[in-house]
């Protein structure tokens, strides 16, 4: 099934009543379970802790690609997110897997979501309503024997228990991902999701929760999906300017996260090192990104190069680093105090503001190495 068609399929699933639009509130409660599914399996049962601010963030984000106010995501709308964010989809699609392998049932896609726990320990209303709801006799409706004995939804059922146990989440989990006994294929399409190496740092005083990263993660190429290491965060390096730079150094591709006083987190994914120049330069490939309160992603409109910005000891020219816009006008950008920051809309990345006003206080500041250094790949290769 080509592109158009695949999403369709993906749509039907989530739009239960078939009303050529999903409620902001059920997107989130589907977003929800994909997260969990996903990110119990590459990360463990700790990672799914506190996932609810970032679920309704990418509800609330990708309803707005149907207009500023909307509260809901339609056919046209939800196009232009898999454009942009594909990890939801491209979760979606991977359940899609069983489809010929095992009845094509909607139970297969979404029993695995709604006996994920939730915050009052019951499986999500909405999500159970993509089971319940699928018009009767559709090609997604669940099937008068997908609860048969053996079936992989009464497998699920069985283990999770009415209310849903403790164990419901590993449980899905491992239908979802094909971890083995009576769950859901192995999908070979399943987005591979980075080792992260946090160093010396606390992973729960990171700006990269896991969250984040299977939503940034799904738009990036496999090699920037093996393993990401934490360059640097203000917190434990302090809010030193030549520190930021001297750990980064060369590195490339790197993922600049910025939270603001205001309570805004964005950033941007730079394909270029950090160094000093007097003009614009980077690579199209670059994107920025708003994560809270809506999570949205703005990839390179090539409309203009003016993707990075590092400015070093200058007396005229701005200092420190930035994304797109025109000079001193910039779409993201972190003044060298880290102290200030500025964000306009850019054209380079059809963006709005990202940050809680367009002149912000910096809170945290975070920096990313999304693939290993060419050396170690290289001796990897040799020692293979």
């Amino acid at each position: 099934m080509d592109q158009a068609s695949a999403e369709d399929f993906a749509f039907d699933v989530l739009d239960v009543d078939q009303q050529g639009a999903v409620p902001k509130d059920h997107l989130q409660a589907v977003i929800l379970g994909c997260m969990q599914l996903a990110l119990s399996k590459a990360y463990g049962r700790d990672a799914v802790a506190n996932l609810q601010e970032a679920a309704a963030a990418v509800a609330a984000g990708a309803c707005q690609y149907c207009g500023p106010d909307a509260q809901a995501l339609t056919r046209p709308g939800y196009a232009k997110y898999c454009k942009a964010a594909p990890a939801l989809n491209a979760l979606l699609l991977s359940l899609m897997c069983n489809i010929g392998k095992q009845p094509p049932t909607v139970a297969h896609l979404v029993q695995p979501l709604i006996h994920l726990e939730q915050p009052n320990g019951q499986p999500s209303p909405a999500a159970t309503a993509s089971l319940t709801a699928a018009p009767a006799g559709s090609a997604g409706s669940p099937s008068s024997d997908s609860h048969a004995p053996g079936s992989s939804t009464a497998a699920v059922t069985d283990v999770a228990g009415p209310g849903g146990s403790s164990d419901a989440l590993a449980a899905a989990s491992a239908a979802a991902a094909g971890g083995g006994g009576d769950g859901l294929p192995t999908c070979p399409g399943r987005v591979q999701l980075p080792d992260l190496g946090w160093g010396l740092c606390d992973p729960a005083d990171s700006l990269l929760q896991p969250g984040w990263v299977w939503l940034l993660a799904a738009g990036l190429g496999p090699k920037l999906r093996q393993e990401w290491r934490l360059l640097f965060n203000s917190v434990k390096h302090g809010m030193s300017y030549s520190t930021f730079l001297n750990r980064l150094g060369d590195a490339s591709p790197t993922l600049l996260l910025i939270q603001d006083k205001g309570g805004a987190l964005f950033g941007g994914v730079a394909y270029a090192p950090w160094k000093k120049t007097g003009t614009f330069y980077g690579d199209y490939a670059s994107s920025i990104f708003s994560l809270l309160p809506k999570a949205q992603i703005y990839p390179a409109s090539g409309i203009n190069p003016n993707i990075q910005w590092c400015g070093v000891g200058f007396s005229q020219l701005p200092n420190g680093v930035g994304f797109g816009g025109q000079t001193g006008h910039f779409g993201a950008w972190l003044d060298a105090t880290l102290d200030t920051g500025m964000s306009r809309p850019a054209a380079t990345f059809a963006s709005p503001c990202l940050a809680s006003s367009q002149r912000f206080q910096v809170d945290v500041v975070e920096a990313w190495l999304l693939a290993p250094p060419e050396e170690e790949l290289k001796e990897a290769a040799s020692n293979a």
